[in-house]
């Protein structure tokens, strides 16, 4: 079974956890969507908002926009990010 962090996991869910990108687990170069979600999960002593931002912020210099922020639920936040073009 591939990881969370796999390039085919990526592709089918269309997510990453925010972590991952801090942790430079991911390579999306072969990424086969023009979106991608980052989720940041509700942690002890981490603001969900804050930790999704900056996952933004971090692909935003490979060539990904923040489209919307969103809190689907109470325990995670949402980063929907947009590949350039």
């Amino acid at each position: 079974m591939p990881s969370a962090d796999s390039p085919e996991t990526i592709a089918s869910t269309r997510s990453v956890q925010a972590a991952s990108v801090f942790e430079g687990r991911i390579d999306l170069t072969g990424y086969p969507h023009r979106y991608l979600a980052i989720i940041s999960p509700a942690r002890f002593r981490v603001d969900p908002a804050i930790h999704a931002m900056a996952a933004a912020e971090m692909l935003e210099a490979a060539g990904w926009e923040l489209v919307v922020m969103s809190n689907f639920n109470t325990s995670s936040v949402y980063a929907v990010m947009r590949r350039r073009r």
